[in-house]
Parts: structure tokens; C-alpha cells; sequence
């Protein structure tokens, strides 16, 4: 490998192993308590639970993690919600007055990176419909998204590392007009 990133999980900073200097990084754990809803409960949670499930949406009300840690829709708040918001002043409905897309909870990182114009990682936990941006009752869906976007300030050809929160991405920078980019999700 030539370089690696990493984007540690405990550390409220992401640092980079090439010794990057001025770095500005924000961690996912601090954006996303700006955007979700957090109530502790019982440490002695063992696995994520999930539900119940709202008969007006079809989503999970909310989500509780390993550590207790409850999420819930984020789709009420012009502020924090990275989506489109439904009608406010009517109550939710799939399909009627529900957005496409909406998150549990999104988190963003950017490193500055010499040479690169973007270097960013986005987690999320994502609800939408199968058929997005089509809203359609029984296409409910969930998943977590892993984002990883270099462009820039990379060695075309060249194969990387990065940590991140959830794992390890091994990717090589591929050629955009000359340019060496990672893009993955």
C-alpha cells in the first residue's frame, strides 16, 4: 500500500497516517448527536433492536444500538434533518405525506487532504422505499451507508486503506481526467 487513511473509531478526530497537516475533521459520533434523537437506556443492551413499527410510516419508530443508544426518524426538524421534510401540520402517511429518503443518522467527516478538492466519509442509517423516490406502502427499507470520497491529492493506480467507524475500505485511486479519485459507497 502506498498510503493509508485513518478515520479512527474512539477519537473525536480523524487523523491521517501520511502525517496530512490541518486536518478538520468532524466526528460522526459528535454530527450525530446534532441529528437524531438520543435517549440512553439500559447498557445491558446486547444487540440492535429495532421497532416497533409505526402503522402510519411503516418504519421503525426507533433503533437501539449495542451500547443503548436510541435513534429515531429524523424527519420533524427543518434544523437537523438532511432530507425533505413532510407536511408538518398533518399527521405522516405512506404513501401521502412522508419523504423518500429520510435518516436515523448521518454523520460527516472531511479530512483536507493536499491536492484534493474533497475527502470526506458520511455514515449513515438510512430509511427509504425500494422504489424511490416513488413513496409506495410495503417498499419500506432500511440500511446503513458507508461513503468514502477522495478526489484528488491521490496516486492514480495506486491502492489505499481507509478506517473507518464500521471497518476497513482497501480501494485503488482510479482516473478522472487525470485526477486520482476514491468514490466508493
Amino acid at each position: 500500500m502506498v498510503d493509508s487513511f485513518a478515520l479512527p473509531n474512539p477519537g473525536p478526530w480523524a487523523s491521517a497516517k501520511m502525517r496530512v497537516r490541518g486536518v478538520a475533521a468532524v466526528s460522526s459520533a459528535a454530527v450525530g448527536a446534532l441529528l437524531l434523537i438520543s435517549t440512553s437506556v439500559s447498557a445491558q443492551v446486547a444487540n440492535r433492536v429495532v421497532g416497533p413499527t409505526d402503522p402510519r410510516t411503516g418504519f421503525p419508530v426507533g433503533i437501539i444500538d449495542e451500547r443503548g443508544t436510541s435513534l429515531a426518524p429524523c424527519v420533524d426538524d427543518i434544523v437537523l434533518c438532511p432530507s425533505t421534510l413532510p407536511d408538518l401540520g398533518l399527521p405522516p402517511a405512506v404513501p401521502g405525506n412522508f419523504p423518500d429518503e429520510f435518516f436515523y443518522s448521518f454523520a460527516s467527516a472531511d479530512l483536507n487532504v493536499p491536492g484534493s478538492t474533497v475527502a470526506t466519509l458520511v455514515v449513515a442509517i438510512e430509511g427509504s422505499f425500494v422504489n424511490a423516490p416513488l413513496v409506495e406502502a410495503g417498499q419500506q427499507t432500511l440500511f446503513g451507508r458507508v461513503r468514502v470520497r477522495i478526489r484528488g491529492g491521490l496516486t492514480i493506480g495506486a491502492r489505499y486503506r481507509v478506517t473507518h467507524p464500521y471497518g476497513v475500505l482497501t480501494t485503488t485511486a482510479v482516473d478522472k481526467n487525470g485526477v486520482g479519485f476514491i468514490d466508493q459507497t
